[in-house]
């Protein structure tokens, strides 16, 4: 389904109260149009006009057993939101073939109506990258062979810090006949570290690239592999540096954990703390919105932040929630060992997370729209705590 960036998008987006109120039964039978269209798309691309070719390849891809695996790939990433509508969505349609499992067919109606609601609400972004980066990442392989648990560094930015920070790139893919300064240093990089290099055509970048801007380069890299709390705090005692560590409650924009992330590098931050559940983690969309920076920053994911809270505050860290409602951050001492929470976009911090927190700090705001998103507060709170230990 790598065309769903490229699919019409809704007119008027209806709200999220408003897709609840609708039929479970209508979800999935949007979720299922919009998938069937989406994979269409693509195949004709692919295939041209092989006509019995592609509507056998067509059923193949949006059968309730391809369903089913492909739900497997996304399950442990769903927002708490996303997994409701998926269970009210679960068994909506008659059931009437003998040679379907039915476990798929439950699982398959499920998802159709999560991708339905994800549609008709907008959610634009959220849909791409689920679609594209995991329920029907099978379906861009074909000729180049991307393995499962994989990642694409998209765009000359991404490749060459994945290239110089000595990352494992597995293969670079680059379009054919593309010339350029930047390209060049791309090619060399790779010749000196024996990478191979495939040259593809634009389709196989647009598809892959899902509506980002590849700039005619994409590298398969190693997936993530995040770092323990533990070994970063004895790094951190070992090389004699301060901690200064951001801790994020329920961000699950990707597109916000990598602006973070970016942040975190240019601040000088030990590391940045994920939850395993109900936050975003590092993916594809994640590397290219950090701009490279993914490639410098410790990123930890930790089944559970207020553990985390609690280890940090007994390695004599201070633990501060940013809140609307807190102390003006200016008046708080943000020297030494400082972790700062930052909530997610909708429920910011927790109550307990607050709770467990030193403090809980503000940043002072004049304007109508009471918040900042998560990415730009961390960088606001993040410079100020610089600002301090450079004065300090």
């Amino acid at each position: 389904m790598n065309d769903i960036s490229k699919m019409p998008r809704i007119a008027a987006p209806i709200s999220d109260s408003e897709a609840d109120a609708l039929d479970a039964g209508v979800l999935a039978f949007v979720g299922d149009a919009v998938q069937t269209l989406a994979v269409r798309t693509r195949l004709a691309l692919s295939m041209g006009t092989k006509s019995g070719e592609m509507h056998r390849a067509q059923i193949r891809e949006v059968s309730a057993e391809a369903q089913a695996k492909a739900f497997r790939n996304i399950e442990k990433l769903l927002s708490e939101e996303e997994t409701r509508v998926y269970k009210r969505s679960r068994n909506t349609h008659t059931f009437s073939s003998r040679h379907i499992d039915v476990y798929d067919y439950i699982v398959a109606t499920g998802l159709e109506g999560l991708i339905g609601y994800l549609y008709l609400t907008g959610k634009n972004e959220r849909l791409t990258e689920l679609t594209t980066r995991h329920i029907f990442r099978q379906t861009a392989k074909k000729g180049i062979g991307i393995d499962g648990g994989k990642m694409l560094q998209i765009g000359k930015n991404a490749v060459l810090e994945a290239l110089d920070s000595g990352k494992n790139v597995e293969k670079l893919c680059v379009m054919k006949d593309m010339r350029s300064e930047a390209i060049g240093r791309i090619l060399k990089k790779a010749r000196e570290r024996g990478i191979k290099t495939t040259f593809v055509d634009r389709v196989w970048l647009d598809k892959n690239a899902a509506g980002a801007a590849h700039q005619g380069v994409i590298a398969v890299t190693s997936d993530y592999k995040y770092f323990d709390l533990e070994e970063v705090v004895a790094e951190a005692r070992q090389k004699g540096e301060a901690l200064f560590i951001l801790i994020l409650d329920g961000v699950e924009d990707p597109h916000n954990l990598g602006a973070v992330i970016r942040v975190a590098d240019c601040a000088g931050i030990t590391a940045v703390i994920v939850p395993k559940h109900r936050g975003a983690g590092v993916t594809d969309t994640v590397t290219k919105t950090s701009a490279g920076a993914i490639q410098y920053v410790k990123v930890v994911k930790v089944t559970n932040i207020n553990d985390a809270v609690r280890y940090l505050k007994e390695e004599g860290a201070r633990v501060f929630a940013l809140d609307a409602q807190g102390e003006e951050m200016y008046k708080t001492d943000l020297t030494g060992d400082v972790a700062l929470i930052i909530g997610g976009e909708n429920s910011g911090v927790h109550r307990l997370t607050k709770e467990l927190a030193d403090g809980v700090i503000g940043i002072p705001q004049f304007g109508n729209v009471n918040s900042l998103n998560a990415s730009v507060a961390s960088a606001v709170v993040a410079y100020e705590a610089v600002r301090q230990r450079i004065k300090k």
